[in-house]
């Protein structure tokens, strides 16, 4: 059994992002040619049980750019699956990103890869590089969300998670060396939930977002693109 030593910290935040990337996502969605924006990842993307009929995060996207922008023959495709890691969206790769030739892909992995602790870390880190690598071999833009906080006190569903902070600091390692853009819902969430009391509020349990915390990654979303509007239903949606 490994323990948990979080390194110092190396902070990256929204203004690594690469701007190569972001230019072209503007330009996309000006253009009129329909687009694919795939999500993929575990149980927080998957976005089942968790939310209680309410919508995920990235059906929350769905109606913000195919219904509010305009953008209707756009596919918005959820890929995610509960329980996965890594490993397993390397070998359904194929299956579910590159065959639907997507233009951007959104990746928020690593909640369940950090159940390995900190003998996990170095394989996280090359899958990760990894799938990086082979969304830009199919010609798509990648987008890396790191997951939200978890409640890993002992006597909690996130317990055997507790090195998923420095899970985290990985993912921002890799997006600052492949100069790609992230988004930081983990740093968003200490901020502006710090504590357990308050994190709950978001969460439905010690582990999966609630309703009100997939409306808040997905407004994060909205904000990193660009695509945030103060009009909008969708913003405007109600978050505690």
């Amino acid at each position: 059994m490994s323990l948990c030593f979080v390194a110092s910290a190396e902070i990256y935040d929204n203004n690594s992002m690469k701007m190569e990337d972001m230019e072209k996502i503007k330009t996309l969605l000006i253009a009129k040619k329909p687009l694919t924006w795939i999500f993929t990842g575990d149980s927080i993307t998957h976005g089942a049980l968790h939310t209680y009929g309410w919508r995920s995060f990235s059906e929350h996207f769905s109606e913000r750019i195919r219904f509010e922008m305009g953008r209707g023959l756009d596919y918005v495709i959820n890929t995610g699956i509960s329980g996965n890691s890594t490993s397993e969206v390397l070998q359904s790769f194929e299956r579910r990103v590159s065959q639907l030739k997507p233009d951007v892909v959104f990746l928020m992995i690593g909640t369940n890869d950090s159940v390995a602790g900190m003998d996990g870390v170095n394989t996280y880190e090359s899958n990760l590089s990894k799938l990086v690598d082979l969304i830009r071999q199919s010609d798509a833009i990648p987008v890396l969300n790191t997951p939200n906080p978890i409640l890993s006190e002992v006597g909690t569903g996130g317990a055997n998670r507790a090195c998923l902070s420095e899970y985290v600091r990985v993912m921002r390692k890799v997006a600052e060396q492949k100069n790609i853009i992230l988004i930081d819902h983990w740093k968003h969430w200490e901020t502006i939930k710090p504590g357990k009391d308050s994190m709950m509020e978001w969460l439905a349990d010690s582990i999966h977002p609630n309703l009100y915390g997939h409306i808040e990654i997905a407004k994060e979303i909205f904000k990193a693109l660009e695509i945030y509007d103060t009009n909008s239903p969708t913003c405007k949606l109600f978050v505690p």
